[in-house]
């Protein structure tokens, strides 16, 4: 019993390969969607960071003359007179309270 021509065999043999490599290319097609999708989000990822790292640079820029601003009030506050004069009542208060909270 013959099941078909040589040449019978030979569609159906080139049918499935067309069957196969079709769904090979819609593999790779639906693969570099998702290769794309990623590539997409990564990028946009990546700007989002950029920018998030650009704003914190800025804010501690701030923080830092912030900071200077500070450091030179508080130099100019211990260097008044009253200060430095008072240093010495001040630690004999801190160390009379200091023997109180025992």
């Amino acid at each position: 019993m013959r099941e078909g021509t040589p040449r019978d065999e030979l569609e159906a043999v080139r049918e499935a390969y067309r069957t196969v490599t079709r769904g090979s290319a819609m593999g790779r097609s639906r693969m570099a969607d998702r290769v794309a999708e990623a590539e997409r989000r990564h990028r946009e990822y990546r700007a989002w960071a950029e920018r998030r790292i650009d704003d914190l640079e800025r804010e501690n820029e701030i923080l830092r003359r912030e900071v200077v601003g500070k450091d030179a009030e508080l130099q100019s506050v211990l260097n008044t007179k009253t200060f430095r004069y008072t240093t010495g009542v001040r630690n004999a208060y801190g160390w009379v309270r200091s023997k109180l909270r025992r």
